[in-house]
């Protein structure tokens, strides 16, 4: 064998030995998006899990002892959202009892944490942190996970009807 043999057998040898290394570190970025694609699909599962049980429930506690002709004045005071004394969860019984809400989710392959926000929405624009009791309720669900780097946040629009 020749010098230029040799030579063009150790090119090739690099060549192959960078292109391995990059085919690999590909092949484990890959993976870690598919298990972290895996841990948001299921927070998403989890913060819908959450509106969806809210979705059967009363818009608002007066609605429970009370006719449907109320105002939104009638309706609970932005500092008292939040579960009423003596009610813990899983026996909410109006929406606006997840306010403030908390908690933290074990699944086999990992923790999530769960914190729930409802606030009266404007009824021009429909954002939220409306200053007034009104017809429209929005609940933010944040899951958060150690397996992704940020959070993950559902909104959810209740109105009343």
């Amino acid at each position: 064998m020749h010098l230029g043999e040799t030579l063009l057998v150790l090119g090739a040898l690099v060549i192959f030995s960078v292109s391995a290394l990059y085919l690999n570190d590909a092949k484990f970025d890959n993976g870690m998006k598919l298990m972290e694609t895996e841990f948001r699909i299921t927070a998403v599962g989890i913060a819908q899990s959450f509106i969806e049980e809210a979705q059967v429930m009363e818009y608002d506690e007066v609605l429970i002892t009370s006719a449907y002709n109320v105002l939104p004045d009638d309706f609970t005071a932005i500092a008292s959202l939040g579960a009423e004394a003596g009610e813990s969860y899983p026996n909410f019984n109006d929406i606006d009892d997840f306010n403030g809400f908390i908690q933290n989710i074990p699944t086999p392959r990992a923790d999530y944490n769960v914190n729930i926000r409802v606030s009266y929405a404007d009824t021009a624009n429909l954002s939220p942190g409306y200053v007034n009791p009104a017809f429209f309720k929005i609940m933010s669900v944040t899951v958060k996970s150690d397996f992704f780097q940020d959070s993950l946040m559902c909104d959810y629009l209740f109105s009343f009807h």
